[in-house]
């Protein structure tokens, strides 16, 4: 394995645990030793690879946007059935690929947590 395979597979190996923890645990409630631990590093090579905690939430989401977007071949007659067959898509292409699940949950859990936070900091300015 080439030193840039060796760089790229660490990098995954950090994403997976920091996606498993924060499906687990949530965003805030995972601290970066417990995701270091989790990758079997130390503390300090997770920040060579990812500075800040928010850049790995930055780096899952993209990961879920990007797998939202390979194509897909939808058959359809009508509008209808386009709809029906891209849901069906989507889902059986959502059941083989756990790490785009675990993105989308995870982007689900802070988009509501963005709508929270934006919905009490307007109730405490009344």
């Amino acid at each position: 394995m080439t030193r840039k395979e060796q760089k790229e597979a660490r990098k995954i190996q950090i994403i997976q645990a920091t996606l498993d923890l924060f499906v687990e645990r949530g965003y805030y409630g995972t601290k970066t030793s417990q995701i270091s631990r989790r990758a079997g590093i130390s503390e300090g090579l997770l920040f060579h690879y990812f500075p800040t905690k928010e850049l790995l939430l930055e780096e899952l989401v993209k990961i879920g946007l990007e797998g939202m977007r390979t194509p897909m071949q939808i058959n359809a007659e009508n509008g209808l059935d386009f709809f029906i067959n891209l849901q069906k898509c989507c889902f059986r292409r959502w059941k083989k690929i756990f790490l785009l699940q675990k993105c989308l949950y995870l982007w689900g859990m802070w988009c509501r947590l963005r709508t929270y936070r934006r919905n009490f900091v307007s109730w405490q300015l009344r």
